[in-house]
């Protein structure tokens, strides 16, 4: 499958709330637990991570890497992964 082109602005790092569903977003996926976290968000039970896209459709880091070729928000940014 030939991957999709994309552009950085078009996403942010996102992570769903496994109890209520609600997506909070950040330039990485830490910022958006840290957001979710601040505003009561739950994630110690099941939360997906993911991306949020401009259209404000929510994709996980499987459907990022199968269609756009990332799956972290280093990947996306062009930055080194500090955990590889």
């Amino acid at each position: 499958m030939e991957l999709k082109q994309f552009r950085e602005e078009d996403f942010q790092a996102a992570v769903k709330d496994g109890k209520t569903g609600r997506i909070y977003t950040g330039y990485n996926h830490g910022e958006a637990i840290d957001k979710g976290v601040k505003e009561g968000g739950s994630f110690a039970g099941k939360s997906d991570h993911g991306f949020l896209m401009s259209d404000d459709k929510f994709i996980t880091r499987a459907e990022a890497k199968e269609l756009f070729g990332f799956s972290t928000s280093e990947e996306l940014h062009g930055l080194k992964n500090p955990f590889c």
